[in-house]
Formats: structure tokens, C-alpha cells, sequence
């Protein structure tokens, strides 16, 4: 029986040598990083009387901890030709485009040019990236077949417009010929383009880098010119009867890999208006308007006519999850041209939206073992153990008779 003690003694001793031996186990991972980031944009939804709305120059990327990039982007929605994709996973690089295409006339009433798209994805070092753009070169609405149906109303629009001028007349007399003039713009409306857009391109983009996650849509908007060759006085006038300019709008999400948290910020389109300058010194307001930021307005002079047109300027929004995960959406500048028609022209520009949310990596707790200098110490310990456990073996095996 001693001798047996005496063997588990020495096993025990062994097995702690050997604990030794084998070292600290390595640090592992409790929980890995994960994070996502993905960022969209728009330059352009147009719905044109009951026609489908049409979307013009989309972009989209994402990315993610799993180590995947994708970047779309579409000159037209559901237009072949003019949609591109980028996909990487694990690593690698991949470019697309850009690819073209001319869409055809919607219709008889929209004509759009030329809507492009192109993507990039690329992942080096564990850092994913992707990048999108698209963008269509213009848009044009044709008002004689736009209008052909409500030519009617051209006589009821001249005499309501001369109702509400009369009152003014009366005390000012100079100001009579206004009722001529916008009587000319409404019947011009008959026999030119209603509506001219140079549109803009949307980019979005996200990046992955050892700090942080950054995603960025941005939406380059765009000039739109109301009736571009208005008869104003009797002539043809080379100036629109309005052109209204809808500058950039951004959306960014940015999330910190170190503390885990997200942060949004936007940067709403401005917009300004500038308007025919026989009209504006026939009415005597200004020639050029700024819209401020969450607000609307409709253009002087075609309230309550067929030609009624409001713009609406979004201020954006930024939301925050309570699992920490952002969002940052720079709302679209909306514009309602010709309301009273059939329900007119309807523009949204400049939408762009980014979000972002993340954990951050969660470590094990390590093995604690006891503090050591120098080599390693304990092999002749191990020696010695090890021998002393043979010549025990021997002693318990062979047994004197």
C-alpha cells in the first residue's frame, strides 16, 4: 500500500512537470469582432403623370467583418445594360464598368439620356471596401404631349389668373400686363419641353480601416429648368421661367473598432431658384430665391394655376438603435412640378443614406501560472521526476517472492 501512495505521489509530481511543460495556453477569443457598414444613394426618383416611377443614377455598397464587399451601382433602375456589381470575399479586387445604356422614350413623354453605372470592390489586409456610382446624363418631359389633354383648360387658367390679379390692377395700373404675361407662359406650355433636368450621380462608399468603418452616400442632385424656352411677352424668352438648383446632399455613418461606437452625421441639399426675369419684375419680387432647409415653397406666379410647382427641402434625420447601430438619412429635396395636371411632375433628388453598427472583439480570460525568469527551469525538475517514477515502477513490478 505505501509503495502505491508512493507511486501517486510521484504521478501527481510527474503530471505537474508536465504542466510546466506544456506552458500557459494562449490567449483566445471569446468573442470575435463583427461590424457591418452599407451606404445608398439616389439621384433621382421621377414619377411623370400615372406612368411607373422611374429611378435614375442608384448606388449601394456594403461590407462586413465576415470579410465581404459588394458595390452596385445603376444608371436606371431595371435598365439592362446600365446595372453593375462588384463582389469580393476573403480578399481580392474586383472592378466593374462603367456600362452604359440609353433608355428608351417612355411613353412619348420622358426621354432619358444616357444612365450608367459602375462598382469596385476590393478587400486587403482584412479590410474590406466597396464603392458604387450612378448617373444618367438628362431627362426631358415633353409638354406638348404632356398637355395635349388639358389644352382646354388654357381659358379657364387665363380668367382665373385675371380674377386674382384684378385687385392689384385696380390700385396699380402698372402692374396690368402681368395678367398678359402669365397668360403667355401658360399657352407656351402647349408648344415647347416642359421640363429639362441635367441630373447628377450618386457615389456610395464604404471603407474599412484599422480604426474605424466609414460609410458615405452622396448625391450630387441637379438643375431642372421649368419650361426652358417660355413665350414671356409675346417672344420666345432664352431664359426658363424657372431653374431651380439642388446641391449635394451627404449621409455619413462612421463607427469607431476600438470603442464600438457609431456616430451619424448628414448634410442636407441646399436649393435655390432663379426665376425669369420678366416675369419676376412683372410681379416685383426677387429673381433668385433660396429655399432654407426644412421648408417649402411654391413658385410665385403659379399658385392655384395647372403650372403650380412646390419644392420641399428635407433638413434629414439621424437615428441611433438601442443596439448601438446608426443610420444618417439626408431625405430627398422633393419637387412637384405642374400640379395641376393630371398631378403633375414629381422629382425627388439627392437621397442619400449610410448606416453602421459593430461589437467590438472579446477576449478569454487567460491562464495565470505562476511568474518565472530565465529558461526553462523545470526540465531537470521533469528529469528527475521521470526517472524517479521508473525506478518506482521497477520496484513495485518486480517484488521480492
Amino acid at each position: 500500500m505505501a509503495r502505491i501512495r508512493r507511486l501517486a505521489a510521484l504521478a501527481a509530481a510527474t503530471a505537474l512537470m508536465g504542466a510546466f511543460v506544456a506552458g500557459p495556453a494562449s490567449a483566445q477569443t471569446a468573442k470575435p469582432e463583427s461590424y457591418v457598414g452599407s451606404a445608398a444613394g439616389a439621384a433621382l426618383d421621377l414619377s411623370v403623370l400615372s406612368l411607373p416611377k422611374v429611378t435614375l443614377g442608384v448606388s449601394t455598397s456594403k461590407v462586413t467583418s465576415l470579410l465581404t464587399a459588394v458595390g452596385e451601382g445603376a444608371g436606371s433602375l431595371g435598365l439592362l445594360g446600365s446595372t453593375i456589381r462588384a463582389e469580393v470575399n476573403t480578399s481580392g479586387n474586383d472592378v466593374k464598368g462603367p456600362s452604359c445604356a440609353l433608355p428608351l422614350p417612355v411613353a412619348n413623354l420622358l426621354n432619358l439620356g444616357l444612365a450608367c453605372g459602375s462598382a469596385t470592390a476590393n478587400i486587403t489586409a482584412n479590410n474590406p471596401v466597396a464603392t458604387s456610382e450612378g448617373s444618367v446624363a438628362s431627362i426631358d418631359v415633353s409638354g406638348q404631349n404632356l398637355l395635349d389633354s388639358v389644352a382646354s383648360v388654357t381659358d379657364l387658367v387665363s380668367g382665373t389668373v385675371a380674377t386674382a390679379l384684378a385687385p392689384v390692377c385696380t390700385t396699380l395700373a402698372v402692374l396690368c400686363p402681368v395678367t398678359a404675361t402669365v397668360n403667355d407662359v401658360l399657352s407656351s406650355v402647349l408648344d415647347t419641353k416642359t421640363l429639362e433636368v441635367a441630373a447628377g450621380k450618386s457615389v456610395s462608399t464604404v471603407t474599412t480601416a484599422a480604426g474605424k468603418v466609414t460609410a458615405k452616400a452622396i448625391s450630387e442632385g441637379a438643375v431642372i429648368k421649368l419650361l426652358p424656352l417660355p413665350v414671356v411677352g409675346g417672344v420666345v424668352s432664352d431664359e426658363p421661367l424657372a431653374t431651380i438648383t439642388v446641391g449635394t446632399a451627404a449621409a455619413t455613418a462612421v463607427y469607431d473598432r476600438a470603442t464600438g461606437v457609431a456616430t451619424p452625421t448628414i448634410d442636407p441639399a441646399l436649393v435655390t431658384v432663379k426665376l425669369n426675369t420678366v416675369l419676376t419684375t412683372a410681379l416685383g419680387i426677387p429673381a433668385t430665391i433660396s429655399v432654407p432647409i426644412g421648408t417649402s415653397l411654391i413658385l410665385p406666379g403659379t399658385a392655384g394655376t395647372p403650372l403650380e410647382t412646390e419644392i420641399v427641402v428635407a433638413a434629414g434625420r439621424t437615428v441611433k438603435n438601442a443596439d448601438g447601430t446608426v443610420s444618417a438619412f439626408a431625405d430627398a429635396v422633393k419637387i412637384h412640378a405642374l400640379k395641376g395636371v393630371s398631378g403633375g411632375i414629381l422629382l425627388n433628388l439627392a437621397r442619400a443614406e449610410a448606416g453602421v453598427g459593430g461589437t467590438v472583439a472579446v477576449a478569454a480570460p487567460p491562464v495565470l501560472e505562476l511568474p518565472r525568469t530565465g529558461g526553462t527551469p523545470w526540465l531537470p525538475l521533469a528529469g528527475v521526476g521521470v526517472l524517479g517514477l521508473a525506478v518506482l515502477v521497477r520496484r513495485f513490478v518486480v517484488r521480492p517472492n
